[in-house]
C-alpha cells in the first residue's frame, strides 16, 4: 500500500496466503529461473561497478578521497572477496586492490 511506503515500511500485496501458508509449515514456491538469473546479474554488475568505483577513489590524487576506500572496506571484506576473485589468498591486507591503503599506519 501506498501508505506504508510513504511511512517508510516496505509496501507488499498480495502476501496474506504466503503468510497463512507459512503459518501451517507449506514451503513458498520456487523462485522463476529467469529471477534468479537476474539476481545473479544485478549481483555481478553491483560488485564490478563497486570495483571500479574503489580502484578510482583509490588512485585520486586527493589523499582524503583516496583514503575512502579504506574507508568504506574497513573490514577487509572487499578486498578479501576480490582477493579471492583474483586468486591470491595470501596477500597482505587488501593492497591487491586498494593500493596499500590501509594495510600500515604510514600508507595513510
Amino acid at each position: 500500500k501506498r501508505s506504508n511506503t510513504r511511512q517508510g515500511r516496505w509496501a507488499t500485496t498480495g502476501t496474506r496466503p504466503l503468510l497463512a501458508a507459512d503459518r501451517q509449515g507449506i514451503p513458498p514456491p520456487p523462485f522463476a529461473d529467469e529471477f534468479c538469473q537476474q539476481l545473479l546479474d544485478v549481483h555481478a554488475l553491483f560488485h564490478e561497478q563497486l570495483d571500479l568505483f574503489l580502484r578510482a577513489v583509490t588512485r585520486h590524487p586527493s589523499p582524503t578521497l583516496a583514503f575512502l576506500a579504506a574507508r568504506l572496506d574497513f573490514n577487509g571484506f572487499h578486498g578479501a572477496r576480490h582477493r579471492a576473485q583474483a586468486g591470491d589468498q595470501e596477500g597482505g591486507g587488501h593492497a591487491a586492490w586498494t593500493g596499500g591503503l590501509g594495510d600500515s599506519p604510514h600508507n595513510v
